[in-house]
């Protein structure tokens, strides 16, 4: 039979979570726990909830939320998606018609992007080299610091307190401003701060109000056992500039009677070994205490609206430049444009013919986003040019790194 797609509503969440749980759960026993997830998330409405139908049987499900992204400087409509699973029974069948279970509803996930008019579609892979064949690059890039606690050097920390009800305005505001001045962060919603208060009330929220009028930044951490230590593992941090974050480090270092260490992620571009009283990230086993780093990637990308991507981003007001892109789109059709770059914007208009610069999908949205310079794809010969094209191309890969840390 073939497979039959359908955008669902409320109505249907226990439908839902039962697909859910016949592709995610480690137990049956798990269905209240998956019940419970679909109707606290607020952040998927009706229409946001893909399922599978094979033959009278729910084989797949998907789902998707409407969200915004910030790069550049530029906010971007941004279509998130999550629970993408086939249920066990389903799996591998690439040769049925219309490929598989999970490729089908990818199809269908991209085409419902192109018909909501959003511009980029995001997600955290189970397997990055799966979502390629969707045109989905890698462009979040992240360290993972294991610090022993006795190399964080000490320092002051006050206005480091927990949470109160009355902080949720200060707190919402300054993840939006961090989230601003970032790349590829993503909003988080009036809805989505619900779930996340809710998800997070058995955490240690702590606020920085080092000024009494805003918070300048805030971490969670929660206290687990790795190796027989005790351990606080910071599930999320932010911070507005280098004194919030060497304050919340001061904060972490007067927990060292309690916990062995701490693990935080932070943007891969952040040298955080030189706010350390040990700088260096050794090679091999040692007996003083240091650092440990581990780079992870956590997000893809898939340009939808190349010309309205571009057209939304601030760059250097300096910056001159003037080139044709070609990228070959997974669906097999080519988006050829000319990019000229001044006084900070760029316009973006169609051409045909031969490119500057050519690359696959999956590539140009790890260039445009600022996760792979052009240089490096041409040297690893991902991408089609000539190194002074790639000069010209610097400017996409110049400020922060990207770093998305909301979950959806």
């Amino acid at each position: 039979m073939p497979l039959a797609l359908h955008w669902l509503g409320e109505e249907s969440h226990d439908r839902i979570a039962e697909a859910r749980l016949r592709c995610f759960a480690t137990s049956l026993r798990d269905r209240a726990k998956y019940c419970e997830i679909i109707r606290d998330d607020k952040r998927a409405v009706s229409g946001d909830y893909l399922l599978a139908v094979e033959d009278g049987v729910d084989v797949g499900t998907a789902t998707v939320q409407s969200m915004a992204m910030w790069v550049r400087g530029g906010r971007i409509s941004c279509q998130g998606v999550a629970w993408v699973g086939t249920i066990a029974t389903h799996r591998r069948r690439a040769a049925a018609p219309g490929g598989g279970v999970a490729s089908q509803m990818m199809r269908e996930v991209l085409r419902a992007a192109r018909e909501r008019g959003q511009v980029l579609s995001a997600l955290r892979p189970f397997r990055a080299s799966f979502y390629e064949h969707f045109g989905y690059g890698l462009v979040d890039r992240r360290a993972a610091w294991h610090l022993d606690l006795a190399a964080l050097r000490s320092g002051p920390c006050e206005g480091m307190r927990f949470y109160q009800p009355g902080d949720r305005a200060d707190l919402a505001a300054c993840r939006q401003r961090i989230v601003e001045a970032g790349q590829c962060d993503i909003e988080r919603s009036p809805a989505g701060w619900d779930y996340w208060h809710k998800n997070r009330q058995d955490d240690f929220l702590v606020v920085d109000r080092s000024e009494p009028s805003a918070i300048r930044g805030y971490l969670v951490y929660q206290r687990v056992t790795d190796q027989g230590k005790e351990l606080a593992k910071v599930v999320e941090m932010g911070f507005e500039g280098p004194e919030a974050l060497t304050r919340q480090l001061a904060f972490l270092a007067t927990l060292r009677d309690q916990f062995a260490a701490a693990s935080i992620a932070v943007p891969a571009d952040l040298p955080l070994n030189w706010l350390l009283r040990e700088p260096q990230i050794p090679h091999r086993a040692m007996n003083h205490p240091c650092a440990q780093l581990a780079p992870q990637t956590r997000m893809q990308i898939r340009v939808i609206d190349h010309k309205r991507l571009i057209e939304a981003m601030h760059f250097p007001n300096e910056t001159r430049a003037k080139f044709t892109i070609s990228v070959r789109e997974c669906e097999g059709s080519t988006s050829r444009f000319t990019m000229d770059v001044s006084d900070g914007r760029a316009t973006v208009t169609p051409f045909a013919g031969d490119a500057d610069f050519e690359c696959p999908d999956r590539v140009w949205a790890a260039i445009a986003c600022g996760g792979l310079s052009a240089f490096d794809a041409m040297r690893f010969k991902l991408a089609q040019c000539d190194e002074q094209v790639t000069r010209k191309l610097a400017f996409l890969t110049a400020g922060p790194a990207p770093f998305c840390d909301e979950s959806y």
